[in-house]
């Protein structure tokens, strides 16, 4: 079978998912759980159900869902227990009694196991399949249920046989508590320096919806977890699950762990409760985590939510095992219908590159003015010299167009390059102060000190690059003391300024020619967030009449899921001007919106007043240019919570999108890139391709746009491509299994791709658009190199706002 890319994605026969067990309570249950709810509710909290089904699901060995909302309360039927095997009696009315003895110590005798003892608990078959919704060109519909029974269903069946990668080399897995395949008998070990680090394969399958289908589709997405072997962590690189084998023949624990403070020491406790149950019950004797050595790998394996820099064993599984993944699934998944993509644009897309030549005094000023200013002002704030002496060179290496003389200035004073003024600047204490952590109000008076000893002009665009300390010194910061990058970023932006901010200890190194690549970064990145770009936004696909690229971008806020941080940004096609809606509902220029909004005590958070915000944003600016055409790019994400129309399993035409979308002027295209959500390439290859004579197997890269073969109706295309990391990988043709040891330290990068649905077509071709959109992830505007993005440009500006300008102060 040949693609011109196969994906880690199949379609399965409604029949194959088979049938689970469900059971319904009684009214009583169902009022004794109410009651446990609302006293959770009254502190804030959430009712702990999910340790309750880790706990069975261990047991039993099986699937296991607790579904007590969605059916419960709000359909009548009363469904409270989902399982894939019978669910004995005895059992779950003896896990209720601890469980609910754990978690109202008011209550002296627990109700809701005596009520299973005495009859409250109905049990009925229920067939999957025909509890999924199919719909006339358009994705399936399922209650909550089903997606879980799924993916366990296919998940028993995978880890069944072993995987043979290489030179046919079995790999065996086993489940977890969650239904993730975990290749638990290999871990990756290696070495640098005297640090030790190891790593596992996870195969996590998921069932998702792909516009285009009618049916559902399982999805098998392929990770590397890097594993702690000591449970000290830090804030940045912290531990907070954990895998635990109990026994042999029972599911992997997958729990969660938290930090707790006695007698002014810190220690690691379980903070799932399935583990308490657990051991009151008698089936296991688990201590508390600290009482298990992790570099022994047994019985409990930890693993770091974001991993320490330098780490032995690098990111990503790499394509050759995506593709050994996808051969697996379609031999073990004999009935399944792979998900395979064809090429629609023929060769790759022609986009515009930085040049060689380095901008000339002329294009920086078209920069510049297109970013809303007459000069660009870049002030390095810095306290090592090594930092100042390699801003200094990539600095000097970018206005090479415009200087007569190299960089040469003393600290304190201006050096000017045609439109771009340069302060280098270390002030008295700066050590203390960027290089430490310090009492935050002590922090903020010497910061106001140094801003108010710089002459800015304030009618300009200006930007800050900052030495700032260590991880090291944060992972040892003293009670109420405080990181002072949030901190110096946010007074910045009080005064209108954006940064930038490095380590010294990222620009020490410098590649063969003389390149320091965190330097160089550096800079570009300060020159997006001042908005100036190097290169033009793409061209409209109709260059009659002016034509603006709004980019939509939601994300909820880490502290509190029920608020947003927005970004809509607004990108005119074929030229370098770019706006942003700042929190007071006006369009700014990007430096002023971005910093309006690290400094705004008052944005938009909640649901409905994100949804008038936006709205009335929206509305302004296509009101403001009503000649102009707009094309309005919707990365699905959080966006899919405030504009449930961009969600799969949403009807169409119910009126949720922004009220923009009924003018005709407006064309309405949705993104996703979220790679555990969309079919992943494994290659070209077919699926049962030999090994060449060294015993490899190249599975082969395709870029460009894509559609679906053999799909239902007309649904997405996709774009892709490759980087010169991306085709060395390609040309290893092992696994990391099979890698050399010196090798397991490199990241080993896989192809994922962008999906591209046309909403609403507005005066464009739909084929047109998809090209133009294709083409915005293809340009690289200040990035270095030849590096792409996985978003279209215009959303790529917003993420990036909201990572780098909210990532340290949410």
């Amino acid at each position: 079978m040949r693609f011109d890319l196969k994906t880690t994605s199949f379609i399965l026969p409604l029949e194959s998912y088979g049938a689970v067990y469900g059971y319904q309570v009684s009214n009583d249950f169902v009022r004794r759980w109410q009651e446990l709810n609302e006293i959770f509710r009254k502190n804030k909290s959430y009712l702990p159900f999910g340790s309750l089904a880790t706990a069975l699901r261990w047991h039993l060995g099986c699937f296991i869902r607790l579904d007590p909302y969605q059916d419960m309360f709000k359909s009548g039927k009363q469904l409270f227990l989902v399982a894939s095997k019978q669910v004995p009696r005895d059992i779950l009315a003896t896990c209720l009694d601890f469980w609910e003895d754990e978690i109202d110590r008011q209550c002296d005798t627990p109700v809701l196991g005596s009520l299973v003892r005495e009859g409250a608990l109905t049990e009925c078959t229920l067939d999957i399949g025909a509890n999924i919704q199919t719909r006339k060109n358009a994705c399936p519909t399922a209650p909550g249920w089903v997606w879980e029974a799924s993916k366990w269903r296919v998940a028993e069946r995978l880890v069944q046989q072993d995987l043979r990668i290489d030179t046919d080399t079995p790999l065996k897995f086993i489940l977890d508590s969650q239904a993730s395949l975990v290749c638990w008998d290999r871990p990756l070990g290696n070495q640098t320096g005297k640090v030790q680090g190891y790593g596992m394969h996870v195969i996590t399958p998921r069932l998702i919806t792909v516009p285009g289908f009618e049916l559902p589709a399982i999805h098998l997405n392929s990770s590397i977890s890097r594993l702690a072997t000591q449970w000290k962590d830090s804030k940045k690189y912290s531990l907070k699950h954990a895998w635990f084998q109990v026994s042999q023949d029972k599911p992997l624990l997958n729990i969660s762990i938290a930090s707790i403070k006695k007698e002014e020491k810190w220690f690691k406790v379980w903070s799932d409760l399935s583990v308490r149950l657990l051991n009151r019950i008698g089936y296991t004797d688990i201590s508390e985590p600290e009482g298990y050595d992790l570099a022994y790998l047994q019985p409990v394996r930890a693993r770091y939510e974001k991993t320490p820099v330098n780490f032995p064993i690098g990111k990503g599984v790499g394509l050759p095992f995506h593709h050994y993944v996808a051969a697996h699934a379609h031999s073990t998944l004999n009935e399944a219908k792979p998900i395979g993509l064809q090429k629609e644009a023929p060769k790759q897309l022609p986009v515009k590159e930085l040049s060689t030549q380095k901008p000339d005094t002329t294009q920086w000023h078209s920069f510049i003015q297109d970013a809303g200013g007459n000069h660009l002002q870049i002030i390095c704030l810095y306290s090592s010299h090594i930092v100042r002496k390699r801003l200094q060179h990539e600095l000097q290496q970018l206005l090479m167009g415009v200087m007569e003389v190299p960089i040469d200035v003393e600290d304190g004073h201006w050096f000017q390059a045609g439109p771009v003024k340069i302060l280098f600047i270390s002030p008295e204490s700066n050590q203390q102060f960027l290089l430490s952590t310090n009492p935050e109000e002590d922090i903020i008076s010497w910061m106001q000190q140094v801003i108010e000893g710089i002459k800015l002009s304030q009618n300009e665009l200006s930007g800050f690059i900052v030495e700032t300390c260590e991880n090291d010194v944060l992972e040892n910061t003293p009670k109420n003391y405080a990181d002072p990058k949030p901190l110096i970023r946010r007074l910045l932006a009080t005064h209108g300024h954006v940064s930038q901010f490095v380590r010294a200890s990222t620009l020490r190194q410098q590649d063969g020619k003389g390149v320091c690549h965190g330097a160089k970064r550096a800079i570009h990145d300060l020159l997006r967030m001042t908005g100036c770009y190097l290169l033009p936004f793409e061209e409209s696909p109709d260059s009659s009449k002016d034509c603006w690229f709004i980019g939509h971008f939601i994300r909820k806020s880490s502290k509190d899921n029920n608020h947003f941080h927005i970004a809509i940004t607004a990108c005119k096609a074929g030229s370098h001007q770019s706006l942003m809606l700042s929190p007071t509902g006006s369009w700014e220029i990007i430096p002023r919106g971005i910093a309006s909004y690290i400094s705004a005590q008052d944005r938009p958070k909640q649901k409905a007043d994100a949804c008038k915000f936006i709205n009335h944003g929206l509305k302004l600016f296509v009101n403001r240019f009503p000649e102009a055409r707009f094309i309005l790019l919707m990365d699905v994400g959080a966006s899919g919570t405030l504009w449930p129309e961009l969600n799969d399993t949403q009807p169409e035409g119910t009126g949720s999108l922004p009220d923009i979308s009924r003018d005709e002027r407006v064309s309405i295209v949705r993104i996703r890139n979220d790679s555990s959500i969309l079919p992943r390439p494994a290659g070209t290859i077919d699926f049962n391709s030999p090994l060449n004579e060294k015993g490899e197997l190249n599975p082969g890269g395709s870029k460009g746009i894509f559609s679906h073969i053999d799909s239902d109706y007309h649904g997405a295309y996709y774009c892709t491509q490759t980087s010169a990391v991306l085709d060395k990988d390609y040309s290893r043709g092992r696994t990391r299994f099979a890698d050399q040891p010196r090798n397991l330290q490199n990241d080993r990068q896989a192809q994922t791709l962008t999906e591209i649905v046309v909403l609403n077509k507005g005066s464009f071709e739909e084929k047109e658009l998809v090209t133009t959109i294709s083409k915005l992830c293809f340009q690289n505007l200040t990035w270095i190199d030849k590096q792409k993005t996985s978003l279209p440009s215009p959303l790529h500006l917003g993420q990036a706002y909201v990572i780098d300008a909210l990532g340290d102060i949410d």
